[in-house]
């Protein structure tokens, strides 16, 4: 199998167990409670924000309101934002969706970092499902930014809902245990 390696990831180590020391949620704004004059808060744009994206205050997962995308105006339909990563270390990226008679060709997650993708993970979707918990896990590679987005592409009819997105840095996932693939624990001293 192909590996992907996390290096310098740092855990800290209370009552035997390692966990990651930083879990920072990387997507401050991602339960679309405030707008600013053209996307929602704390994102770098959304297409067409104030009439094929707006927040939603009456269907939501959680909190205030939600992003509802609809009423689509053109191909795609997304919300995107661009966040500071590490290099090579594993990241997951967790959201809800919600459809109702949606029509578009794919409703997914793209990370790119410059023109490279990073994930290679297609959503699960009916044209009408309630909250729906997706999970998506990439490697940032050499990577210091990526540009996340969420949505539509190919969008033609219906609404779909994003609620309660959140990014954070994770341990190795699907660890290699291998010749050639070594794990190695250190300390401060």
């Amino acid at each position: 199998a192909e590996g992907v390696p996390v290096i310098d990831c740092l855990f800290e180590v209370r009552g035997g167990e390692a966990r990651v020391a930083d879990t920072t949620n990387l997507l401050p704004g991602g339960g679309f409670e405030q707008a600013e004059r053209n996307h929602p808060a704390g994102w770098s744009w959304s297409d067409d924000f104030g009439r094929v994206s707006v927040l939603d205050t009456e269907i939501k997962h959680s909190g205030l309101s939600s992003l509802r995308l609809g009423d689509f105006s053109g191909p795609n339909a997304r919300v995107m934002r661009t966040v500071e990563v590490k290099p090579f270390h594993q990241y997951e990226l967790t959201f809800w969706s919600k459809t109702q008679n949606l029509q578009a060709d794919e409703l997914r997650v793209t990370i790119l970092a410059g023109q490279r993708s990073l994930n290679h993970t297609d959503l699960e979707w009916q044209p009408t499902h309630d909250w729906k918990k997706h999970v998506i896990v990439f490697n940032s590679l050499e990577h210091e930014k990526v540009n996340v987005y969420l949505g539509a592409w190919g969008a033609r009819s219906g609404r779909f809902w994003i609620d309660d997105a959140e990014l954070r840095c994770v341990g190795g996932v699907h660890l290699l245990r291998r010749e050639g693939c070594p794990v190695r624990i250190t300390s401060e001293d």
